[in-house]
């Protein structure tokens, strides 16, 4: 089957051509859009958020000097206010082209699920006027990793046998992600916890989380206020050794790097002891200071998380750059290697590289954070 990666890089090349063919000079990719209701919203997963940044890569790559393509930080910066219902609205994209350096494309894709696959479609808007260019169209075959790229929560432990593509494979996840959250469920053999810490104060506080629409899809949603820290608890009760890729708005707990749910590098976390006692305990993002090597200790400096920046609302994600955050916890069986955390100073830590080849995948649990002033809503 065809990877996203392979998708977005032909995606790329036939948009390169259009920049070409059209002298454009000055382009953006912001991230892919998916339908969320009656609308289309920014993607409640990885996927769009990587896919956009594979083509960014890509078309930064295929430039040659021809044309600029602008990095995340630009993109988001001059897209902030742009609802995603007005790509292709002239004056809306007239205003978006407006500043220096003069906008002149955007390039996004909509991810649309459909039966046992995604449709994708990448699109191409010229600022001047707002005219679609000729779109790209490709089709990814699902499989458990992509269902949880696209936003899904599941729990995998009562999985068919059979590859990750293998229709009753799909349809078992497929219908896991219609259920309530595994975090409601009791049993779940991977708990999660996310807490807070406001400026100044000692204690970590255990965030409560509730049940809210995300488009047509149930999530759960906590508030958090601005300069906040947070950490993120995981449980493992399965009794035996699993790897756990942790994301925070898309971003791998481990290198700051954007990965999909099935790639990356993943902490090893042994069985739990007890209810007190998590696994993993992540309060940040870990830079490594020299390159993994098995059975070596790393010092590996830590940026916490910290409110910067908090969405507005639960119920669309309708403004480039001010996303509803995400945190996506999968799970996988031992089949690779990742990393565990040791013990150490809060800001520099040893990390122990261990051999682990992540196997089958065991569950995903996904929550979001918005302004807590905004949670009621």
């Amino acid at each position: 089957p065809e990877t996203p990666e392979t998708l977005c890089r032909r995606m790329a090349e036939h948009f390169d051509l259009e920049i070409r063919k059209r002298k454009l000079k000055q382009v953006a990719v912001v991230e892919f859009l998916q339908p969320t209701g009656a609308t289309e919203g920014l993607g409640g997963g990885n996927l769009a958020g990587y896919g956009a940044a594979q083509v960014r890569q890509a078309l930064a790559t295929l430039a040659k000097g021809g044309y600029v393509v602008w990095d995340e930080t630009l993109t988001t910066e001059r897209t902030a206010r742009t609802k995603c219902a007005n790509l292709g609205n002239a004056k809306a994209m007239e205003t978006l082209a407006a500043g220096n350096p003069k906008l002149d494309a955007v390039v996004t894709g909509v991810l649309l699920p459909s039966g046992l696959e995604v449709q994708f479609t990448g699109r191409l808007y010229t600022t001047a006027n707002g005219n679609l260019s000729e779109p790209f169209k490709g089709r990814l075959p699902l499989s458990e990793d992509l269902l949880a790229d696209l936003g899904g929560s599941l729990d995998n432990a009562k999985r068919p046998t059979g590859e990750p593509y293998a229709p009753a494979v799909v349809a078992f996840a497929k219908t896991s992600t219609e259920a309530a959250s595994p975090l409601l469920t009791p049993g779940f053999q991977f708990p999660l916890e996310v807490r807070g810490r406001k400026p100044g104060a000692k204690d970590w506080t255990a965030k409560p989380w509730v049940k809210a629409l995300d488009g047509d899809r149930e999530a759960l949603v906590f508030g958090v206020f601005k300069d906040e820290e947070l950490q993120v608890r995981v449980w493992n009760n399965s009794g035996n050794a699993v790897a756990c890729r942790l994301s925070v708005d898309g971003l791998n707990t481990f290198g700051q790097t954007r990965d999909r749910i099935g790639t990356g590098t993943g902490w090893v976390l042994d069985p739990s002891v007890n209810k007190e006692t998590p696994s993993l305990t992540c309060e940040g993002w870990y830079f490594p200071k020299a390159e993994a090597k098995i059975g070596e200790v790393l010092q590996s400096r830590m940026n916490a998380f910290k409110v910067t920046d908090a969405a507005e609302s639960v119920a669309g994600r309708q403004r480039f750059g001010e996303k509803i955050g995400t945190i996506t916890a999968a799970f996988y069986l031992e089949a690779g290697r990742a990393v565990g955390i040791g013990e150490g100073a809060s800001e520099v830590r040893p990390l122990k590289v261990v051999d682990f080849k992540p196997g089958r995948l065991a569950a995903v649990v996904q929550l979001r954070y918005v302004d807590e002033k905004e949670l009621n809503k």
